[in-house]
């Protein structure tokens, strides 16, 4: 069975007192559907962040498609579509400006990038507000604008607007 997601007593301690994320061992196969529940502060932030390398851990390891997870992961990010809590995206753009520069950052071809584009705006929603500066959005524009960013590079592993379910797809490399 080919894993999208393994940690072995992955562990992130802050400061020496607080513990946010504490021996966490998960096996998520690829092609299932996923969620991290819990309240405040259980840790569901912190096992992403560990995930995509933006922490490392104190203790144990993270792999996503079998590769291991760190800072300077890189190719593990490209795996995975993220959106944060609050994202802060470029006022000045518009919609369709935006995800074609995440796109071109992506090394999407014109000819692969722009039916994607216009599919993603229109699965969120966004697709009337194509004409609109991105400062002009509501905070639900917004996150709808940060759904389809997180999918412009189509990563196996990410949210999906339908539903906002963790969407865990066979390994690119198989």
């Amino acid at each position: 069975m080919e894993l999208a997601i393994r940690t072995e007593h992955l562990t992130k301690i802050f400061g020496r007192r607080l513990i946010a994320v504490n021996d966490l061992n998960l096996e998520v196969p690829a092609g299932s559907i996923f969620g991290l529940l819990g309240p405040n502060g259980a840790g569901k932030t912190t096992t992403l962040r560990l995930l995509l390398g933006l922490q490392r851990p104190t203790a144990g390891r993270a792999e996503v498609f079998g590769r291991p997870c760190g800072v300077n992961s890189v190719s593990v990010r490209r795996l995975i579509g993220y959106l944060p809590t609050n994202p802060k995206l470029p006022g000045h753009l518009r919609p369709v400006e935006y995800l074609d520069l995440l796109g071109q950052l992506y090394g999407l071809p014109a000819e692969v990038r722009r039916p994607r584009l216009a599919s993603l705006l229109r699965a969120v929603g966004l697709l009337g507000a194509t004409g609109q500066r991105i400062r002009t959005f509501s905070t639900g524009m917004i996150t709808r604008l940060g759904i389809a960013a997180s999918l412009v590079g189509d990563p196996p592993l990410s949210s999906r607007p339908r539903g906002w379910i963790l969407r865990l797809a066979a390994s690119p490399w198989t």
